[in-house]
Parts: C-alpha cells; sequence; structure tokens
C-alpha cells in the first residue's frame, strides 16, 4: 500500500499523466526542432506551409543558399541597382 501512495495523482493513474500528449509542432522552429529530435519526418510541403510560402519558394530558398557566397552577394547588388 505505500508503494501507491508514493505515485503522483490519483491511485491507478498513469504516473506521466500530468504531461501533456506530444503533438506536431504548428510553427517552423518547432518542426525543425522534432526533425532533428526525430519525432518528426521532414517535409519540404510541411515546411513550406509552416512558413506560410509555396514549395516552390522553399526550393528556390535551398537553391539560393547552395550559391557561393560572393555569387550570391553580387546577385543581390545587382538586384538593388535595378530597382533604383
Amino acid at each position: 500500500m505505500t508503494a501507491l501512495q508514493n505515485q503522483p495523482g490519483p491511485p491507478g493513474s498513469h504516473p506521466h499523466a500530468d504531461q501533456p500528449n506530444w503533438k506536431p509542432a504548428d510553427n517552423a522552429e518547432d518542426y525543425l526542432r522534432n526533425c532533428e529530435d526525430g519525432l518528426e519526418k521532414l517535409s519540404g510541403r510541411r515546411l513550406a506551409k509552416l512558413f506560410g510560402v509555396s514549395r516552390i519558394e522553399l526550393w528556390r530558398w535551398r537553391m539560393m543558399a547552395r550559391l557561393p557566397d560572393d555569387l550570391f552577394d553580387a546577385l543581390l547588388n545587382a538586384i538593388r541597382r535595378q530597382r533604383r
């Protein structure tokens, strides 16, 4: 009987009942953290939805990230000059 008295919560309750159930992330930061922790599988479609962009926009971001830094900076400067 003393073993039951040492458990949190009412008798017969699960010891982890005070912790909320895991649920899928509802923002991009939590989603990426869940993917790193192995709780969710990385999906471009889901990531784009959480960022609020199209999948093609996300693909463009990935392609821009692959550019060498010097080339990326040169392209940004060229775009800025065109907009003036």
